[in-house]
């Protein structure tokens, strides 16, 4: 087990890090994470993580345990395909294909309410287009030599 190479700080020292919901509008995100959940009532979710491109993170749980033809069912079903389409994606079996893909997400505030403070919830995807980083250019093999042959 690692040793700490620090003393833990008195709790008066320790800076609360800054929870506020962010802006509505429409932010750069990678999809980071899926899960599979269940729901208090025992119905089937699916849990998806954002990054932002500040290294916010937002969720989003998408309802696919309900009955065919459910307005819950419909809901997941129109938001997971514009995410899907957003990504690049025509079909996908299951959310964790969408991981590393990179989309823009609209961002709305919830509302405080009883114990839960304002957050934000994601409403809609587009494709990131041009927003999305460029991926590292890989070297590319001199012509006529074998991948596995040392480098002159």
């Amino acid at each position: 087990m690692p040793s700490l190479p620090f003393p833990i700080l008195p709790e008066e020292e320790i800076e609360a890090p800054d929870f506020q919901p962010l802006e509505p509008g429409w932010y750069t995100v990678e999809v980071t994470g899926s899960k599979d959940k269940v729901s208090q009532s025992g119905n089937d979710m699916a849990e998806l993580e954002f990054t932002l491109t500040n290294g916010r993170k937002v969720w989003a749980t998408y309802n696919i345990g309900f009955p065919e033809g459910s307005d819950v069912l419909e809901m997941a079903k129109r938001l997971v395909s514009q995410l899907a389409h957003a990504a690049g994606f025509a079909r996908i079996a299951n959310t964790d294909e969408l991981v590393g893909s990179y989309v823009q997400v609209y961002l709305k505030i919830r509302p405080a309410k009883g114990d839960w403070p304002a957050r934000n919830e994601v409403s809609a995807y587009r494709s990131a287009g041009d927003s999305a980083p460029t991926p590292p250019a890989v070297a590319a093999a001199k012509p006529n030599s074998a991948p596995w042959a040392k480098a002159s």
